[in-house]
């Protein structure tokens, strides 16, 4: 009787299954492994590059918190020379890519970039790092126009008279948002071909590897 059965084909049928179930493992192990490692891959990237930008924008900023702290703490700290710094990114008819904004320690205003107001009030500003050597980075912030600044506060104290100020920078990231976004939909565009590519790979070996397996079945 069994015999019958097995010369019907009636058993092969689960048997089959089983091998297509098995062939249908190794497929997802192995796509899943190679986008796996594709999308640590890529991910690592993106994020690289966010640092390295970041890392930029706040060396930019330290350097110019330096320079203005080294002209309040000389001869020019009432000179046309720090008049110049405070205000040589406003060209009247294109915003400026940085800002600088320069207070008292009574808040009063010192001077600051032409257009700062609108676009950046001080309170948008952290509170400023009393020792300006410590300062590692800045923050993100949006500012009223919905643009994306970095800004970072620092506190000078004049040798002179022993007077305070707190120097705010800030620098437009208007266009490292856009490299960000595009390096955004590049890495879906590589992860989706990925993807496609692991699966297709995943199941060209999957059906190498169970040949010798359909064989033994197709003969069992």
């Amino acid at each position: 009787m069994s015999s019958k059965t097995g010369a019907s084909g009636v058993k092969p049928g689960p048997r089959r299954t089983q091998t297509w179930s098995l062939a249908g493992r190794l497929i997802a192990l192995y796509a899943g492994s190679a986008f796996s490692l594709v999308l640590i891959s890529t991910v690592l990237l993106h994020w690289s590059l966010v640092r390295s930008l970041a890392q930029e924008d706040d060396q930019f900023l330290i350097e110019r918190a330096h320079v203005l702290r080294r002209l309040l703490n000389g001869d020019a700290a009432k000179s046309v020379e720090l008049r110049w710094e405070v205000e040589s990114e406003w060209q009247g008819f294109t915003a400026p890519q940085s800002y600088v904004r320069i207070l008292g320690s009574d808040g009063t205003l010192a001077g600051e970039t032409p257009g700062m107001p609108d676009q950046l009030p001080r309170e948008l500003f952290p509170p400023a790092v009393a020792r300006p050597e410590e300062v590692k980075q800045g923050r993100d912030v949006r500012s009223r126009g919905g643009q994306l600044f970095r800004v970072l506060s620092v506190a000078v104290d004049r040798a002179q008279d022993g007077r305070r100020y707190a120097v705010q920078v800030a620098m437009d990231r208007t266009s490292d948002e856009g490299v960000l976004r595009r390096s955004g939909r590049t890495l879906v565009f590589v992860q989706t071909i990925a993807m496609l590519v692991s699966l297709f790979g995943g199941y060209q070996i999957a059906h190498r590897g169970m040949r010798p397996v359909n064989t033994m079945a197709a003969t069992a």
